[in-house]
């Protein structure tokens, strides 16, 4: 385990299809599990910290549901914004990854790929994803800024897996470029029809609420 922090900073700064093949050899889900850990334990910690900014930040929604009526309790949603939702974060951080990295090994699988098993491929995509993504959980501190250096830093580490479908799946560039951005690109269409659907539901309920 002592080469992981080599193997991390390898893959982020020597952005090339030879630095994945030669990592191929060390796969091992163990080391896979660890990386995406670390990243679940780093977002806990952030999510602590921060439960009281978001707990504050309901603040003004609390006291306009109790106004109207209906049964608030505080500690309830402050718990559900803080300390719930580390825990739930530490869950679905596993969950996103390997859903994620599951999706991309499919995709490959379909455009061709003929290469390493899956626990090979996750563990190259682990390799870009730990580091990438521990340092945007630091940086989303930051207003806005962090938003975008987060945006930049996804991009980078698809780009990234990428390179190791292309070492590990030996598929052209631009077929394991395709393949690395699939989960992007379907969270970006789900994300968009979820918009719609509420924009819809939330006009019926107005048209409704104006036309008794």
């Amino acid at each position: 385990m002592s080469h992981l922090p080599q193997s991390y900073m390898n893959a982020v700064t020597k952005p090339n299809v030879g630095t994945f093949e030669a990592e191929i050899p060390n796969a091992n889900i163990i080391k896979t599990l660890i990386g995406v850990a670390i990243v679940a334990v780093v977002s806990f910690i952030f999510n602590l910290l921060f439960a009281g900014a978001a707990a504050a930040s309901l603040a003004p929604l609390t006291s306009q549901l109790e106004q109207s009526g209906a049964d608030i309790d505080p500690a309830m949603l402050a718990g559900g914004t803080g300390v719930g939702g580390a825990l739930l974060g530490l869950v679905f951080t596993f969950i996103f990854f390997f859903v994620g990295a599951g999706v991309q090994f499919l995709v490959a699988k379909m455009l061709g790929g003929q290469g390493a098993d899956f626990g090979t491929h996750a563990y190259l995509d682990s390799l870009s994803y730990t580091p990438l993504r521990v340092v945007s959980t630091v940086v989303a501190i930051i207003p806005v800024i962090g938003g975008l250096v987060g945006l930049l830093l996804l991009l980078y580490q698809l780009y990234l897996q990428g390179l190791g479908l292309q070492a590990s799946q030996r598929l052209p560039a631009g077929k394991a470029m395709l393949a690395a951005f699939m989960p992007l690109i379907i969270g970006a269409v789900l994300g968009c029809l979820a918009v719609f659907a509420c924009g819809a539901l939330l006009a019926g309920i107005l048209g409704a609420a104006n036309n008794p």
